[in-house]
């Protein structure tokens, strides 16, 4: 975790890079290296990242958050929502993710929004066939 915090992040993505390549995979190591990615503007290698991360280890919140807020940062809303979906459902989610106000993730607030969008986009588009 320390080399996310270097002040050169692509020597921290190199660093990442080898030890995944060399067979050290973990859910850290691709979270770590996902967050880099977003850290150096890579989004797009960011969220492949954090999907072979989820791959690896589907119920690693930080991960599926991470992954998660990127698609709905990138407008991939039908990813977004499955992401805060599975969240929401798991009872599970990392303090930092926590509405302070009502003790809820901030996730499910995300979903429910997410998918109030999407019946309001579907009944639309029903009235215009």
């Amino acid at each position: 975790y320390s080399f996310s915090a270097l002040k050169k992040p692509a020597d921290s993505i190199r660093f990442y890079e080898t030890a995944l390549r060399m067979g050290y995979p973990t859910a850290a190591a691709y979270y770590n290296l996902g967050y880099l990615y977003e850290r150096t503007r890579r989004n797009g290698e960011a969220m492949k990242t954090y999907m072979e991360g989820l791959d690896l280890e589907r119920d690693y919140i930080p991960l599926k958050e991470r992954a998660a807020n990127l698609a709905y940062m990138m407008r991939q809303y039908r990813a977004a929502l499955l992401l805060y979906e599975e969240i929401a459902g798991s009872g599970q989610a990392s303090p930092a993710s926590m509405n302070q106000r009502t003790g809820r993730p901030r996730a499910l607030a995300i979903f429910l929004s997410l998918s109030t969008v999407g019946l309001l986009m579907e009944a639309s588009s029903r009235r215009l066939m």
